[in-house]
C-alpha cells in the first residue's frame, strides 16, 4: 500500500521517467499505474486560454482591434453593468483602449474607463462566448469545452414560487 501511494506521488510530481524506477513492482501496481497513466495523459487543460491569447496576437498582428464577447451574467464576472445589454458585454481589448492586460489561464483581466470612469475588469475564460475583429468579424465563438469546469450560475429561484412576472396592464388617464 505505502509503495503504490508513494508511486501515485511520485507519478503526479515528477511524471513518468518515474517508471523506470519500480519496474519490479507487483501485478497489482502495474495495473494501478497503468490506470493512472491513462487517466493522467486524458486530462488535458481547457483550450479557451491559449486559444484567446492566439486569436488575440493573430487580430493585433493584422492591425486589427479585438473584441470579447462576454456573458456577463455568471458569477465572477466584474464589468462596468451600465454597458450590460442581453446579458452580454462587448469589451475591447486592444492595447490602446486597456491598461495592464493580462491574459492568465483563468481570466482575463485589465483596467479601462467606461464613460470616463476607471474600472478593473476580470473575466474568467468560462465567461468569453467569442474573440473576433471589430473591422471585418473574424475570430471565434466559443462553446462549451469538455473537461473543462462547469461555470457557476446565479441561484436560480425555486420551481412553482410565488415571485411570478406581473402582467403589464393599462390605466385610462383623463
Amino acid at each position: 500500500m505505502f509503495t503504490s501511494l508513494f508511486l501515485y506521488i511520485a507519478l503526479v510530481f515528477f511524471g513518468f521517467d518515474c517508471l523506470r524506477l519500480y519496474s519490479k513492482s507487483s501485478v497489482s501496481e502495474g495495473v494501478a499505474v497503468a490506470a493512472l497513466i491513462v487517466l493522467r495523459r486524458s486530462m488535458m487543460t481547457p483550450s479557451r486560454p491559449y486559444l484567446v491569447r492566439a486569436l488575440n496576437e493573430w487580430i493585433l498582428d493584422n492591425d486589427m482591434t479585438p473584441y470579447l464577447v462576454v456573458d456577463a451574467g455568471l458569477q465572477g464576472v466584474q464589468v462596468p453593468q451600465d454597458f450590460i445589454t442581453n446579458g452580454q458585454i462587448v469589451l475591447n481589448i486592444c492595447p490602446s483602449a486597456v491598461r495592464g492586460l493580462t491574459v492568465g489561464n483563468e481570466a482575463v483581466e485589465f483596467s479601462a474607463r467606461f464613460g470616463g470612469v476607471p474600472m478593473q475588469v476580470y473575466v474568467p475564460f468560462f465567461a468569453i462566448m467569442a474573440i473576433y475583429a471589430k473591422e471585418n468579424g473574424q475570430g471565434m465563438v466559443f462553446g462549451s469545452e469538455p473537461g473543462s469546469p462547469e461555470p457557476p450560475t446565479p441561484d436560480a429561484p425555486a420551481p412553482g414560487s410565488k415571485d411570478k412576472p406581473s402582467k403589464p396592464s393599462l390605466k385610462v388617464v383623463k
